[in-house]
């Protein structure tokens, strides 16, 4: 009898443990996805304002060198697509960041699900032979 009183507080403690893993793990996804979201804001908001400041310089650039009509609009254009690529960059790598978090938050639930597994095995043993065979 005593060992079914313990066997049953193990399985409570075991679904504890369970829930808590769960709710860290979504807690954790949810830490990623905030981080990466104000991490992908962070980036934009910078890149907009390099963007305005660039466009400044290659105004001032052009008047002074005297590029004008197609050669400054061409110049204009394709630095607007460079940082364009440097956005959408930025924003992929973000994005790999929160899938890395979210997978590594996965296999340490997955872990902490497969230890308790083996702790209940283990108290489950009534002896040194179920022990050795478990």
């Amino acid at each position: 009898m005593a060992n079914t009183g313990n066997k049953e507080q193990i399985d409570r403690a075991a679904e504890s443990v369970r829930k808590v893993a769960d709710e860290m793990t979504r807690a954790g996804s949810d830490i990623a996805r905030n981080g990466a979201e104000t991490a992908r804001q962070g980036m934009e908001s910078g890149l907009n304002s390099t963007v305005h400041t660039f466009q400044r310089v290659t105004d001032q650039f052009t008047q002074v060198l005297g590029f004008a009509g197609p050669q400054a609009e061409e110049l204009a254009r394709k630095s607007s697509q460079n940082f364009e690529a440097v956005s959408q960059a930025s924003s992929v790598l973000a994005k790999g960041a929160q899938e890395i978090s979210r997978e590594w938050f996965d296999a340490m639930r997955e872990r902490v699900a497969k230890n308790l597994e083996a702790m209940n095995r283990l108290a489950g043993c009534r002896s040194v032979r179920d022990l050795v065979a478990d």
